[in-house]
């Protein structure tokens, strides 16, 4: 059965908590709240929305009108708006804008359920009621797929000869087909059940020319965490997720006990993440279109922009290896605990290009982190494993930060050469000086060099102890 997912936007939550509260008791599980029109259109371009209720005044100047304008005629988002008073403005903005319905403050739960129930079916109607041509063409395909799945894919659907769909009956068929044959190659098949997933997806790369499209899903484990906790009684699905976790997440990541994993569940329903999914797509040699959550699973539109990197290396075990920037530019790997998913160094660019950077210098909103990686990060634990980096010599116990190639082209030159003098460090001058946004920690590298070429030795001592003091005060955290 389809979800309908409702936002609602207010400013200040007076009233949106309330109707929140009166539509899940009456079914709809899915309520958004937020406040703001930029949490919105996040929402809305992640194909997370279906409704929108909007219940903030609707102000004179008419920058709210052009922002609801857009939401119905751009995303074309059903709209319900909540008035305040049935005002002569209100009567002009109905007007114009004909959403879906309106309600006057304050109104009945009763008049609210009507509103979005009829909504609801209209919306049905609307976009789900005769075939498309698309769905016509693709028979296959439609019947696989709910509605609202297929009017996610059904943009990026080529001529029926240049379009592959696999399928339970076929989907090992890829790997025989001649190279760049088709524009389009479309998996039922969930991600979580292919057999070696990363060989599979070079096949589909080879069989797609650049700028062809692979279209497929998965289950993350955040939806079958869900999933777990709703459908088993309190009790029981907390002994579920428990074994769940330590069967389906911490035994195939343990290299002494991976192969017998595989070799029992011939790499069926494995435990994926939304990081892991995208992650193997882009060491794989695609590119990230679009993204969402559809009912229970994770939709993806990938386009090919090159080979696959054949990576053998990809973050995977308790400790793993970072490239990055050592003396005179030489590269070094980095050794840490891992505390993201696996496959995450892959999307950095990525997330950085969708959300920028956060407040402490580092990628905004990074969905990467696991839950135990936040805990060692807090505690700077997962830098532990550098004093291997140390032993070895391409390390010290103070110095600047370990860079990779992508983030040291950000730096300004001046400071560039002088990182080249410098061996990289575990304590890097920022948490000393709790200077964490990305200006600032720059700044402190220059403030660090100054103070390294007048006083060597003396430095770095300083340095330890007013990082190790900063941290214990948790005056600077590291995630």
């Amino acid at each position: 059965m389809l979800v309908t997912r409702i936002l609602i936007l207010e400013e200040n939550n007076c009233l949106s908590g309330s109707i929140k509260n009166v539509l899940k008791d009456n079914g709809y599980e899915s309520v958004e709240l937020v406040e703001t029109k930029k949490q919105t259109l996040e929402l809305i371009e992640n194909n997370l929305v279906d409704i929108a209720m909007i219940v903030i005044p609707i102000g004179e100047n008419g920058e709210m009108f052009g922002f609801l304008e857009s939401i119905k005629t751009q995303h074309q988002i059903p709209l319900v708006l909540c008035f305040e008073n049935l005002t002569m403005h209100a009567y002009e903005v109905m007007a114009s804008l004909k959403p879906a319905g309106y309600l006057i403050k304050p109104f009945k739960n009763d008049k609210l359920l009507s509103i979005i129930k009829d909504v609801c079916q209209k919306d049905h109607d609307n976009n789900f009621g005769q075939k498309t041509l698309k769905e016509k063409v693709f028979p296959e395909v439609y019947k696989a797929l709910d509605k609202r799945k297929f009017h996610f894919v059904a943009p990026y659907l080529s001529d029926r000869d240049k379009t592959l769909v696999l399928s339970e009956s076929n989907y090992t068929q890829i790997e025989s087909e001649p190279k760049s044959t088709y524009d389009v190659i479309i998996n039922l098949i969930k991600t979580n059940n292919l057999r070696r997933i990363n060989k599979y997806l070079e096949s589909v790369n080879e069989k797609l020319p650049n700028g062809g499209y692979y279209i497929g899903y998965a289950e993350t484990k955040g939806l079958r965490k869900k999933m777990i906790f709703t459908k088993y009684p309190i009790g029981f699905n907390y002994l579920y997720y428990f074994f769940y976790f330590i069967i389906k997440r911490v035994w195939p990541k343990l290299p002494g006990l991976r192969k017998l994993y595989f070799l029992i569940t011939k790499g069926r329903n494995r435990a994926m993440s939304r990081a892991e999914v995208l992650g193997r797509l882009i060491s794989c040699g695609f590119k990230i279109i679009d993204e969402g959550y559809i009912e229970s699973d994770f939709y993806f539109i990938a386009q090919k922009i090159r080979a696959p990197y054949f990576d053998m290396k990809a973050s995977y075990d308790l400790i793993f290896k970072m490239k990055r920037v050592g003396k005179y530019g030489k590269p070094i790997y980095v050794y840490k605990f891992r505390t993201m998913y696996p496959y995450s160094e892959y999307i950095q660019d990525y997330i950085l290009k969708r959300y920028g950077y956060g407040e402490n210098g580092k990628p905004a909103r990074d969905f990467r982190l696991t839950r135990w990686g936040r805990f060692l990060r807090r505690y700077w634990l997962d830098e532990l494993p550098q004093i291997i980096n140390v032993l070895k010599g391409e390390m010290k116990i103070v110095g600047i930060r370990p860079v990779s190639e992508r983030f040291l082209k950000e730096y300004p030159e001046d400071v560039k050469k002088m990182r080249m003098k410098y061996k990289p460090g575990c304590v890097p001058p920022y948490v000393a000086l709790i200077k964490q946004e990305i200006n600032e920690y720059i700044e402190s590298e220059r403030i660090y060099f100054k103070e390294k070429e007048k006083n060597p030795y003396t430095t770095d001592i300083k340095y330890f102890f007013k990082a190790i003091y900063n941290i214990v005060t948790h005056k600077i955290k590291s995630a």
